[in-house]
């Protein structure tokens, strides 16, 4: 038996996501979150809630060597850093729950391939847009979205329902 490294995993990975983005025949969506938002909701879940549930311990400690308050880990997020292997700064290498969401689904190289770019803030409504603009609302969409939980109560409703633009996008360079 042969075994793969992770980085041949990684690159074969690579490979096959970038012919999945170059082919016409995949529909390309990419869901984004308000940074802040974003922000906010890492920090109360590794930095607060976690800890009280023993699921991360002492994330800060752990991670940025240090425990941080939120006004600390805004100023940690915020900083000019951009060496991939220390934890302050947003760059590649931030932690996959503050990393900006570009670096997660390559934006800057593939933007104009998407064919819809959805906000999370408004999920339904987008969920629901995307899937009748592909035919797909009735046989995927249409008997709901399941129960109720914490998060969708917490979400706010948008007064608009109209999906992030290209145009939209480059004006959020930090998404």
């Amino acid at each position: 038996m042969t075994s793969t490294s992770n980085f041949d995993t990684w690159k074969k990975n690579e490979r096959e996501a970038e012919h999945i983005l170059n082919d016409a025949n995949w529909t390309k969506v990419a869901f984004l979150r308000d940074p802040a938002t974003r922000a906010l909701s890492a920090y109360l879940d590794k930095f607060v809630d976690s800890p009280s549930r023993g699921i991360h311990g002492n994330y800060g400690l752990r991670h940025f060597g240090r425990e941080l308050n939120w006004t600390e880990f805004v100023d940690a997020l915020g900083d000019a850093n951009t060496d991939r292997y220390k934890p302050e700064g947003l760059h590649v290498g931030s932690n996959a729950h503050w990393k900006p969401q570009r670096f997660h689904c390559s934006l800057e190289k593939f933007l104009t391939k998407y064919q819809f770019i959805g906000r999370y803030e408004s999920l339904r409504d987008h969920a629901e847009m995307l899937l009748r603009s592909l035919n797909l609302w009735d046989a995927y969409g249409s008997k709901g979205w399941g129960h109720r939980d914490k998060r969708q109560r917490l979400m706010p409703k948008p007064s608009d329902s109209i999906p992030v633009s290209y145009t939209h996008l480059r004006a959020h360079e930090t998404l």
